[in-house]
């Protein structure tokens, strides 16, 4: 096996995979590592034969013992929080259906929650919410952070990715995926994104919060089901990657909606007082 050294800095994607890449992608697979910051959350649920670690949504590892993702993930259908002991996060996964890939994936249990003072569920307002670890993830080439955007920056990017295990359609009849898959997708202007929101069964009277931002809409893919709480990734001029927002809400998938996400420009000072 290749020796690859531990990434120095966040953001470093691996656009070729880590070990192997995938040849002949015409079903938008991500190589295995390309996304290292790319988590997957899991909630243990009572199965038939008993306990089951159930898939959730995705998040973003921003520091070795802190994931971010999307407050609507840690919400049962009733609306009560999940309790800590009924979560936990993996990073370095690709394929959910196999153990063995190039380097193991690393579980960690979930020792606190922190959720957005204004987050509304009606409406998915100020959706982010931080996990902190019980233990530190161990960096390497397949696992890593994401950087996070000044506060305040407006993403203008035509080539930004967002990656998840999420359904391949809207409604009863999409699959979840077994193997990660990323998306390039262009932000959307707000207003341009308000107009098309308005067309959809919304309506005229609309108003996107200036907390989201959008992204999407493109005939080659979308987010769906499932993605929720996955990072939307811009690149910089300096080859890097920058969260600029997570996956919250759209209307259907793979249409020419554009997805809406939550503004992490936006957040970032509350972020930072963790």
């Amino acid at each position: 096996m290749i020796n690859y050294p531990t990434p120095m800095s966040c953001g470093v994607r691996n656009s070729k995979g880590v070990f192997f890449g995938i040849t002949g992608n015409n079903d938008n697979e991500a190589s295995f590592g390309e996304f290292p910051w790319h988590i997957a959350l899991f909630k243990n649920v009572q199965g038939p034969s008993g306990e089951l670690w159930t898939y959730v949504c995705g998040g973003s590892l921003i520091n070795p013992g802190v994931v971010l993702t999307a407050a609507h993930c840690l919400r049962t259908k009733n609306g009560p929080m999940l309790d800590l002991h009924m979560l936990k996060v993996r990073a370095g996964d690709w394929n959910l259906r196999i153990t063995h890939e190039p380097y193991p994936h690393q579980d960690r249990a979930v020792r606190n929650i922190e959720i957005h003072p204004d987050y509304q569920r009606n409406g998915l307002l100020s959706d982010v919410a931080l996990l902190f670890v019980t233990q530190p993830f161990e960096l390497g080439p397949h696992i890593n952070t994401i950087c996070l955007p000044d506060p305040g920056v407006v993403f203008d990017q035509r080539s930004c990715f967002s990656s998840g295990w999420g359904k391949d359609k809207f409604g009863d009849g999409g699959k979840m995926q077994n193997i990660l898959k990323r998306i390039e997708v262009s932000i959307v202007p707000h207003g341009t994104c308000v107009q098309k929101l308005r067309e959809t069964r919304l309506g005229q009277s609309f108003q996107l919060s200036p907390t989201f931002i959008c992204a999407g809409g493109e005939s080659h893919g979308d987010t769906c089901t499932g993605d929720g709480g996955g990072a939307l990734v811009c690149p910089t001029s300096n080859g890097q990657y920058v969260q600029a927002g997570i996956v919250s809400w759209g209307m259907g998938c793979n249409n020419t909606t554009p997805g809406v996400y939550a503004n992490l420009a936006w957040f970032r000072n509350w972020i930072d007082q963790y």
